[in-house]
Order: C-alpha cells, then structure tokens, then sequence
C-alpha cells in the first residue's frame, strides 16, 4: 500500500475503518500507524521512503475520525496539496493523477474547467492545472503528452532559503522546516512526493499565486517541489507573517520552473529524478544555446542570492 496505485489511495482516503491484516494478525489503521511512527529515527537517512511512508500514513491513520454521513476526507488539502503529496504514485493514465484525487480535496472544481475528462490531451490539462494552482497569470506554462513534466515562466519574490529540515512521521506526518532571510520561520508542511532539503532549497512567492512554492536551484533552472504551500503551524521569529505578506519588496526575479512527476520518456530507473536532472534531460534542447544557458546561470545566482545564502550563490557565479 505504501507505493500504492492512486485508485487504492482514492479508497483509502474515503474510507471510515481500514484494517492491516498478515497472516492471522489483523490491526486496525491507526494502530499500524502508531506502530510505524516508531520507526522514525530508523527512516531519518531515507528521505525518499518517508516521501512514500508519510502521505499514505496521513490516510490511513485518518480515517478513524472521518464523520459517518459527511464525505469530507481530508479536511482542508486543496488540490495542489494532494497533488504534491501523491504525484509520485501510479496510476493507470496521466489523467487519473489528477482526476483520482477530486473526491478527496477542499476546492470548489466546478467552474475552473478540470472537471473529468478524459477526451482531453495530457498536456492541455496539466496546463490548466498550473493555472489553477498558481494563476492564470503565469506569464508562461509548456507541457507535453509524452511526459509528467510542465515547464513554467514566472517572475517572482524570494521569501528565503530553507536553513534546516526535518521530516516526521509521529504526531503529524510532515516536514518542519526553518527558512531564513532577514528573518526566521518555522513552518509545519504536509508530507510531500518530492522531499525538501537543506542544500538549495528556496522558498518564494510567485506572481499571482495566493501560496509560497518551495523551489531547488539547479544550474540553468529550479524544480518545483512543492507547488503549493500551506503551512500547518507556524512560528515567525521577527515579525508576523501577515505583516511581511503585506510588504514584499517591489524587486521580483525571473524564475524558469520544471515541475517533473515521474520518468521520463525512455527512463527505466526511478533513481533519476528531479533532484538529479538538468532541464535539457527533462525537455531536450529547451536551453539550445550556450548564450541562453549562460543568461539562465546567472538568473539562477541572482535569486540565490538574493536568499541570503551567500556562499552558495558564489558557488554558482
């Protein structure tokens, strides 16, 4: 069930009593849970594991307290949550890693045009996808139907970068994370596919978008690894969110985004994913020349740099 196809997920997230049975042993879900939550010093140095333990954790420990008459599974994971957490599971076509997930999400769907619907092309629908998630105002957003990849235009702010990181699967399975830049957070995520790290992670602000996206430099570009971010708690060191939300300075960055699910077309090994790859793996000949290259380095140390983590733009310019 851990690396469960998403059809499974979708059952396990409406589901009222989930029963884990071996052999003649027979445990209810969220007694498994509590049991797995033991193991979370064991699973500290296996980031990518705990991306497939804790989002399926969330659903199973949560269906002993989903109301009887009320379908409402998840409380309050918009789409873009689910999405970040669950993209990386299987599913029988592209379409249902977006369509699996409807039923167990807080958003009002019926008027953003991402009602089910298979007739579509892939890439017409991660688009609008984008849209709905960021806003219709990104200045510009590519997809193709051959792969689980989106590449998006933006220009954008840099909230800061993240300064420590550590994933939990206990009390809340997620990830807690400090950001700094002139000023210090912690923030409470959800679990996520995509795990954040200390090394070239950055959290910012996108034009249009009413959430933060957790971001990774990589040489020429920065991989979207949450898209969208709702903290759960959140604890401001200097000054209140709010009041920094309302004075974001008027400089903002141009930001080239790959937003990378799975494979990609004639990959076999799921260990080349996002956080090994160059844009030009994911979408041959994007960047086609040096110049371009060149221009989009650059951009890349200027938005690091402008995180407050000196040494690691340096390392880049």
């Amino acid at each position: 069930m851990i690396s469960a196809h998403l059809g499974v997920l979708q059952e396990v997230g409406l589901a009222r009593t989930i029963l884990i049975i071996c052999g003649a042993v027979e445990v209810n879900g969220y007694t498994f849970c509590s049991g797995v939550s033991k193991l979370e010093s064991l699973l500290e140095d296996y980031s990518d594991l705990q991306s497939l333990i804790c989002p399926t954790i969330c659903l199973i420990r949560g269906s002993i307290f989903r109301p009887k008459y009320i379908s409402s599974p998840l409380g309050d994971l918009s789409l873009g949550e689910l999405i970040d957490m669950y993209h990386n599971h299987k599913a029988t076509a592209h379409h249902d890693k977006v369509y699996a997930l409807f039923g167990m999400c807080s958003d009002n769907l019926i008027s953003t045009g991402l009602l089910p619907d298979y007739t579509i092309p892939w890439e017409i629908l991660l688009r609008r996808l984008v849209n709905f998630i960021l806003h219709q105002s990104m200045s510009s957003r590519e997809a193709w139907d051959d792969r689980e990849a989106a590449v998006i235009k933006n220009s954008g702010y840099v909230l800061g970068h993240v300064s420590s990181i550590r994933n939990g699967i206990n009390r809340y399975p997620g990830q807690y994370i400090e950001y700094y830049k002139n000023y210090g957070a912690h923030w409470t995520l959800q679990a996520s596919a995509e795990s954040i790290r200390k090394k070239n992670d950055i959290v910012c602000l996108l034009e249009g978008a009413s959430k933060p996206t957790v971001i990774r430099a990589f040489e020429h570009h920065f991989g979207i690894i949450m898209i969208t971010v709702n903290p759960r708690q959140q604890t401001h060191k200097h000054r209140p969110f709010q009041l920094f939300m309302s004075s974001i300075p008027d400089h903002s960055h141009e930001f080239l985004l790959v937003w990378q699910w799975g494979l990609i077309p004639g990959q076999h090994s799921s260990s080349l994913q996002l956080s090994q790859m160059e844009i030009n793996s994911v979408v041959p000949d994007y960047l086609k020349t040096n110049t371009i290259k060149a221009m989009r380095s650059f951009e890349v140390a200027m938005i690091l740099k402008d995180t407050g983590d000196l040494l690691v733009a340096e390392a880049k310019l």
